[in-house]
């Protein structure tokens, strides 16, 4: 019984995980820094952005891509749907004329 008794505990442990925002961008502008960038950290985060920018477009690309790709497999497997069609009536009428 004293298992149950914790319960509540282990319910809201959880709760104090998320209690604070998290910061996931590293170069975000803190509002309490009116400090002046360096030259290197600006270089530094625009080297970021520039990073930022072109994975963005390779996983845009990378989308089209992969949707072209799944159109041609479509294709190909009509494609091969109607030729298996074609060959069983084929093969069929060529048995049905030997028997």
């Amino acid at each position: 019984m004293a298992y149950f008794h914790r319960r509540e505990e282990h319910e809201s442990a959880p709760a104090r995980l998320f209690r604070e925002p998290v910061n996931l961008d590293p170069f975000e502008e803190d509002e309490d820094s009116d400090l002046p960038l360096t030259e290197e950290e600006e270089h530094r985060r625009a080297r970021v952005k520039h990073f930022r920018f072109l994975a963005s477009l390779g996983d845009f690309f990378g989308v089209i891509f992969g949707a072209v790709v799944i159109l041609l497999l479509i294709a190909l497997l009509i494609s091969l749907i109607h030729w298996v069609r074609n060959d069983m009536s084929q093969s069929f009428t060529l048995l049905q004329h030997l028997w």
